[in-house]
């Protein structure tokens, strides 16, 4: 039996993919619709966290993702995160804070 990851977004900052044998998988929600993120070579996937659109006061929204299995081939990643320590107090950069915001 083969199991994808349920929809979810990352807590960290950053998310960095490298799809290392270009199998299609991940898939991102936009727009209400779940779209298939198409492998390039030699190229990252870099996820927007939720870390990244608390500090940037929304301007930056942490991408709801999900990966799905390839009945037909096997699918392999490596990612890299970029996070702050767990015990971080985080909120908006003062300079993104105004009025409006």
């Amino acid at each position: 039996m083969a199991i994808g990851f349920t929809p979810h977004s990352k807590v960290d900052a950053l998310t960095i993919l490298f799809q290392l044998n270009q199998t299609e998988g991940l898939q991102i929600l936009k727009d209400g619709r779940w779209v298939p993120i198409k492998p390039l070579p030699n190229a990252f996937v870099v996820n927007i966290g939720d870390i990244m659109e608390i500090v940037s006061n929304g301007i930056y929204r942490s991408i709801e993702h999900w990966a799905i299995v390839n009945s037909t081939r096997e699918g392999l990643s490596v990612a890299t995160f970029y996070s702050s320590q767990l015990d971080t107090e985080l909120g908006p950069s003062p300079s993104l804070i105004d009025a409006d915001n």
